[in-house]
């Protein structure tokens, strides 16, 4: 784009120069959906094998693991097993997955500091029982849909998630 030119979107009028948004919000086009939309996905690519979007992959003979690399670190999806994991507070750091048992374990972070307590949604996890540890604790859940755990960042750093049998 050269000059100004000018984008309509919905009912608001946008002016734009030089490529960039004249909007007086730091937020500029589109941030809010791009936080929204945003999430690494693990996926198994017929051409190319296993393939992280988003995230860089390690692979074992039994685990995979990912690194978020999206930039917002709090979606993340293993495509092949169905499983999604949303951090509302905090932001995943690294997930792995053992894929034959289905055990997880996510170590967080926090950069802003500010983090209290991490807020997880797990989806995809078969119906059961889990245990679930983070520091010395040890928990036992009941997953029929979805798996929330709000648990105390400084002592949730690491967390580990296996089904009971």
């Amino acid at each position: 784009m050269t000059g100004v030119d000018v984008i309509v979107q919905g009912k608001d009028v946008i002016r734009v120069a030089n490529g960039h948004s004249m909007m007086p919000k730091v937020t500029g086009l589109g941030l809010w959906g791009f936080l929204r939309a945003a999430k690494a996905y693990v996926v198994e690519d017929p051409a190319f094998g296993l393939v992280g979007y988003g995230c860089r992959i390690e692979r074992t003979a039994d685990e995979i693991r990912a690194f978020p690399k999206d930039g917002v670190k709090k979606r993340l999806r293993f495509v092949a097993e169905k499983i999604d994991i949303e951090a509302a507070a905090g932001e995943i750091v690294s997930a792995a997955l053992n894929a034959k048992c289905g055990d997880l374990e996510l170590q967080m972070a926090d950069s802003t500091n500010l983090v209290k307590i991490v807020r997880l949604a797990i989806k995809g996890l078969r119906p059961g029982d889990y245990e679930v540890s983070f520091d010395e604790s040890k928990e036992r859940r009941t997953v029929r849909d979805v798996l929330r755990l709000d648990l105390p960042f400084e002592r949730a750093k690491v967390i580990r998630i296996w089904k009971v049998f």
